[in-house]
């Protein structure tokens, strides 16, 4: 039944029908399969995340990949091969700033990296942002707080943008939130922080490696003591028959899409407590493909037919720092305080045709 069921989700990942081979990634230390790794193409282009066996289909046409995955040390590979070994990582102790814990809400600052693609009416679009994001917690219930204030604001951020074709159309630009490019984007929904301490469960706590929560379809949450961390993993699409989603919301605003993949990951420092919250939060990981057929994104996008969406997000915690709630108040008024990219130790490495993107985009702003 699981070779069946990976075998379904290649398939639903590469509706496109490309030609290639099935490559599986795999743990360098037990040969164990890595799941939800992000592959990219020499091009820059998202090909997808590995399925639960590791797999995914690879066109030769693709190599150099680079391959991402929480918990693992980013790789290239060169040459096509079946199988490929991801070594894991080892994650010193952030120079996160945590203030005292006597203050009901709690801002925290983060450095995010975000990768996008499509492919729209023979377009490949490729798109990467750069974030400094804050986040307001609560502590329970807090009377003047704004429970929005949870979700990402962002303080700052620089956006790199290509267009090309086989037609040899090969353009650079700073992308703006709001054109065509801009709208690859889904840093909104991707980007969140720990809002509630991780509790482990009963059977990880009698010693187990690793536990699952299953949702009405899927396993929803899976937690592995991995290394030296502890390692959540999300899938939001778990309560959902055919593992798809089209959010209702969006179908109002004339922007259908459907999602078919939507996996978060959070690695926190293992301790002795069995609870993990912000004080022991790494980083956090996000994965999203979309199958956008709205009419309202179909027209910014100039196409009459559905196009496809990859997103993989990474974020990092730099600052934590709690306020009483005038303090917060006091905060959001002031809406002219920026802050500076503050790129913490641990970031990993860009890929190579990212570097190359980021490179063109700031030499054609030299000229």
């Amino acid at each position: 039944m699981k070779k069946v069921l990976s075998f379904l989700l290649v398939s639903l990942l590469f509706l496109t029908a490309r030609a290639g081979n099935v490559v599986t990634l795999v743990d360098d230390s037990d040969r164990s399969p890595v799941t939800g790794a992000a592959v990219v193409s020499s091009a820059g282009i998202i090909l997808g995340v590995t399925d639960a066996e590791g797999h995914i289909l690879i066109n030769e046409k693709d190599y150099p990949l680079s391959l991402r995955c929480l918990g693992y040390e980013p790789l290239t590979v060169d040459m096509p091969a079946d199988t490929v070994a991801m070594s894991p990582a080892t994650y010193a102790l952030g120079e996160v700033i945590v203030t005292p814990v006597d203050r009901p809400v709690t801002r925290v600052l983060t450095y995010a990296r975000e990768y996008c693609t499509g492919i729209v009416s023979g377009d490949t679009m490729q798109v990467f942002n750069e974030y400094m994001l804050e986040f307001f917690l609560a502590d329970g219930k807090v009377k003047g707080y704004n429970s929005y204030d949870a979700h990402p604001s962002v303080c700052r951020v620089r956006r790199y943008g290509r267009i090309a074709n086989d037609e040899g159309q090969d353009v650079v630009l700073r992308p703006d939130s709001h054109d065509a490019l801009g709208s690859l984007s889904f840093m909104g929904i991707l980007a969140s922080v720990p809002s509630a301490d991780v509790k482990v469960s009963e059977r990880m706590k009698s010693g187990a490696a690793s536990d699952t929560v299953a949702g009405k379809h899927f396993p929803k949450y899976v937690y592995r003591n991995f290394n030296d961390m502890f390692i959540v993993e999300h899938d939001h699409l778990a309560d959902n028959k055919k593992h798809v989603w089209s959010p209702m919301f969006f179908k109002l605003l004339g922007c259908t899409m459907e999602m078919s993949n939507y996996v978060e990951s959070a690695a926190f420092h293992r301790n002795d407590s069995c609870n993990y919250g912000l004080k022991d939060y790494i980083f956090t990981t996000s994965t999203l493909h979309v199958l956008v057929k709205g009419k309202w994104m179909k027209k910014m996008m100039d196409t009459d037919r559905p196009y496809e969406v990859d997103c993989y997000l990474e974020q990092y915690p730099v600052e934590i720092t709690h306020y009483t709630v005038d303090e917060y108040k006091d905060l959001k008024k002031n809406k002219m305080r920026h802050e500076r990219f503050r790129v913490p130790e641990i970031v990993q490495p860009l890929p190579a045709a990212v570097e190359r993107l980021v490179a063109r985009v700031e030499e054609e702003e030299r000229r």
